[in-house]
């Protein structure tokens, strides 16, 4: 614990020192004083790399303030009840005045032990509710970190992963397949004449469009498997079934869902198309390979008069 709390301490007076004298007015007393000071002054992203050390710094020293208030708080109750005996001793005419006087200093003495106790437990009771308060802002830290990471995690406008996201995602699959030989397969998605839409309708109609579409993937899309944006109007998933009959299942299902739904634009109610590429991940040598593959039955799609599903074997649907 002594390493880490010399760590803060020449990281937080680092900070300090860089900063206007009147920085320094406020009183440092503590640790606490220089953490708190810390967790406002520093720049967030810069902090967020020590957050989970703060913690167990804070952690730690909650722990010894918790125990030394127990330990002490038994000492002082015992110190009281010694107090209590020695005053309820009944000293009778015949006890010499030596006597009474040995009463009256030991009495003076636990008095003043039992209020030097309470003084003591009264501190630490203070530090301990600064160190409470000291979680707490680490905890808001924490919580602020996570929620900017669930942001960056997905697609601002259709919910799906984010490119980045989903080719880290894509590399558990692959890694599962190296290792256990579990196939999958990739789906890549193309929306039709979407341009004509932006074109004709406007692009906060094709942010719509977008959108909807999106969404109908994520909900048609089981929770172990992943769908991501990848360009544009292009979207992929990547699926594990293991019968290209379920696999046949999954993306007729979507294929009917978007054809017959009336996407409102403005005015209009239209219909939208996609085209789409089918590839598993066993007839390929890399993961590299299969995406390219897919990409290839994507644009065969497309050239053969879009609104269909080509599949590694040459099934349309």
């Amino acid at each position: 614990m002594k390493k880490i709390e010399e760590e803060y301490f020449d990281k937080i007076l680092s900070v300090l020192s860089t900063d206007e004298k009147d920085s320094l007015k406020r009183p440092i007393k503590t640790l606490y004083d220089l953490i708190d000071i810390l967790l406002q002054r520093i720049d967030p992203k810069v902090l967020a790399k020590k957050t989970a050390d703060i913690s167990r710094l804070i952690s730690l020293m909650n722990r010894y303030l918790s125990s030394a208030i127990d330990r002490n708080e038994t000492g002082s109750k015992n110190v009281s009840l010694i107090k209590d005996e020695l005053e309820s001793i009944k000293v009778d005419n015949l006890t010499s005045e030596d006597l009474n006087k040995i009463q009256s200093k030991l009495v003076t003495v636990t008095h003043k032990i039992a209020s030097e106790m309470d003084d003591i437990n009264n501190s630490f009771r203070g530090e301990q509710q600064k160190i409470i308060q000291l979680e707490n802002k680490v905890k808001e830290l924490e919580e602020k970190l996570q929620k900017t990471k669930d942001e960056n995690k997905f697609d601002f406008l259709t919910g799906t992963l984010t490119r980045r996201v989903y080719e880290k995602e894509l590399e558990k699959f692959e890694e599962r397949f190296v290792r256990l030989h579990q196939n999958y397969a990739i789906v890549f998605f193309d929306l039709d004449h979407f341009k004509q839409i932006n074109d004709l309708y406007g692009h906060d109609s094709g942010d719509i469009v977008l959108k909807t579409f999106g969404t109908l993937l994520l909900k048609l899309t089981r929770e172990t498997d992943i769908v991501g944006r990848y360009g544009g109007e292009e979207f992929i998933a990547a699926v594990l079934y293991l019968k290209k009959e379920e696999l046949e299942g999954y993306v007729s299902r979507i294929k009917e869902i978007v054809t017959k739904y009336k996407f409102k634009l403005k005015k209009f109610n239209i219909n939208i198309t996609f085209s789409a590429g089918v590839e598993l991940r066993s007839n390929s040598s890399s993961l590299e390979e299969m995406i390219k593959n897919a990409d290839i039955l994507l644009y065969r799609a497309k050239e053969t008069g879009r609104n269909k599903i080509i599949f590694w074997d040459g099934t349309v649907l």
